[in-house]
């Protein structure tokens, strides 16, 4: 199999439902891709993939890591750093991990990235891309692609993606519960 046949699998979107959000510091929400399903990915387009890592390097407070992606006699690289320290603003340890696995994880998924692989996710912050990106994540069916995109834009109440009734594209309401334009629009306003 030559790069030109793997490509266009590693690009492929992942189905809706793997797709986990984080919290953006500040507010808001972020979708991403966990790095074991981009390594199974891996595994399933192209079985004979290679990985390799660099020696963690210290600068400043972070450290940085360097992984290489190699498919077919072609290498790819990314870069990924990790905070030595992440605390809190009250002085607790925020992180999850040593700085070397949180800097490997951000490498790799940087050099799958470079491969193409949930590269889409970039569209979260094109607003030219966004509706496209929503779309296909309102294909889970729960809802939260529009619930966040709204709450980050301030359109929205803060609510628990749990606890939304189940929307069309961009947060419209479906029926039977649907409301008016008139009480959506206090409801933005309230939010905003």
């Amino acid at each position: 199999m030559n790069s030109h046949e793997i490509i266009p699998q590693l690009k492929a979107w992942f189905p809706p439902d793997a797709h986990k959000e984080r919290d953006l510091p500040g507010s808001g929400k972020w979708f991403y891709i966990p790095w074991q399903l981009i390594r199974e990915r891996f595994d399933e387009v192209c079985p004979d993939w290679q990985v390799s890592y660099s020696t963690p390097v210290y600068l400043g407070d972070y450290c940085t890591i360097t992984c290489t992606i190699t498919i077919a006699g072609i290498a790819k690289q990314g870069v990924g750093n990790a905070e030595i320290l992440l605390l809190s603003s009250s002085g607790k340890n925020m992180a999850r991990g040593t700085p070397i696995e949180r800097a490997t994880a951000d490498a790799f998924k940087n050099a799958a990235e470079a491969w193409g692989v949930a590269r889409y996710l970039d569209e979260q912050s094109d607003p030219k891309t966004k509706a496209d990106f929503i779309r296909y994540m309102q294909r889970s069916g729960d809802g939260r692609a529009a619930a966040f995109h709204h709450r980050n834009e301030g359109n929205l109440p803060t609510r628990s993606p749990s606890t939304t009734k189940a929307t069309k594209p961009f947060g419209q309401p479906t029926r039977p519960s649907e409301i008016s334009r008139e009480e959506w629009e206090a409801k933005r306003k309230q939010a905003g």
